[in-house]
């Protein structure tokens, strides 16, 4: 699958090339069997580099995530939101956080985090503030604890 390369994700400096080139080989290939030396090559510096910049491959594919999250959110304006209607800037943010988390790069990433055959225990640490209840326990929009009508 040949991918283009957006304007804002030309890699700037040996940090970015590394970045971008563990991007492109995460995506192709998976987390487990890449290699940093194959990271590396695809950057065009030398391991020792790759290893200067980061501590390790899960250290690196946090970064590739933290980075794709930079460039997204680079992209968002606060002037989107309108700050008298709560409505419309909800249904802007919402579109927005949609976009993020449907986007092709944002589902092949998590995939590649949250897959069984994935070697990496970084999975855990990139979303642990992420806690979603059991489905069972999951209220409907009906409910209502304390009957009041606020959620």
């Amino acid at each position: 699958m040949e991918r283009t390369v957006e304007r804002s994700e030309v890699p700037v400096g040996k940090a970015e090339s590394i970045l971008a080139a563990a991007k492109r080989t995460f995506l192709a290939s998976g987390f487990g069997t890449v290699s940093m030396d194959t990271i590396a090559r695809e950057a065009g510096v030398s391991k020792a580099t790759v290893y200067a910049h980061f501590a390790g491959k899960e250290e690196l594919f946090g970064a590739v995530i933290g980075r794709e999250c930079g460039l997204y959110f680079a992209r968002f304006s606060a002037g989107e939101l309108d700050p008298v209607n709560l409505r419309a800037s909800l249904a802007v943010l919402g579109r927005r956080y949609l976009e993020l988390v449907l986007s092709p790069d944002a589902i092949a990433l998590h995939r590649i985090a949250h897959s069984p055959r994935s070697t990496t225990p970084c999975a855990d640490r990139l979303t642990a503030s992420i806690r979603f209840p059991p489905r069972a326990a999951r209220r409907s929009p009906t409910q209502n604890p304390q009957g009041s009508d606020r959620c």
